[in-house]
């Protein structure tokens, strides 16, 4: 029962935290979503360790969880425009598929580049522990 209500409060909190965000990018005019500045404000604070992933891991969990519930009102919103649909809905679909293959190309592509990275730091740092003086044959 106490996960509940740690979860429950954590969604609060997230919840909160995403409609000051809202607010505050109407109120400074900017072109970009409150939520978006949220979620980069979020995970800079994570990473700073301002914020500890423990006070946002289990409502954000659940937020990801029930993600596919969010996007019903979205799907059913969409019915009311049928006649945009009819005319416009090949042009759509191109745009929502072109989109798509991008972002999870992009997405893909910075992941390997991330995964390089930290590959090679790891090799690099490995390899500056153990020294030159790695006690092979080869070295002498």
């Amino acid at each position: 029962m106490r996960k509940l209500w740690i979860g429950m409060l954590q969604v609060g909190a997230l919840t909160v935290f995403s409609l000051i965000m809202g607010d505050l990018s109407s109120w400074l005019h900017l072109p970009i979503p409150g939520s978006i500045i949220g979620m980069v404000l979020l995970f800079i604070l994570l990473e700073t360790g301002v914020i500890k992933l423990s006070w946002v891991e289990a409502g954000a969990t659940w937020l990801l969880a029930e993600l596919l519930l969010f996007f019903v009102p979205s799907a059913i919103g969409v019915m009311n425009y049928s006649k945009l649909l009819q005319t416009d809905g090949l042009s759509l679909l191109a745009v929502i598929l072109a989109g798509t293959f991008i972002v999870m190309t992009s997405s893909g592509l910075l992941t390997a580049l991330i995964f390089k990275f930290k590959e090679g730091r790891h090799h690099a740092k490995r390899d500056s522990v153990s020294g030159s003086d790695s006690g092979n044959l080869s070295d002498i």
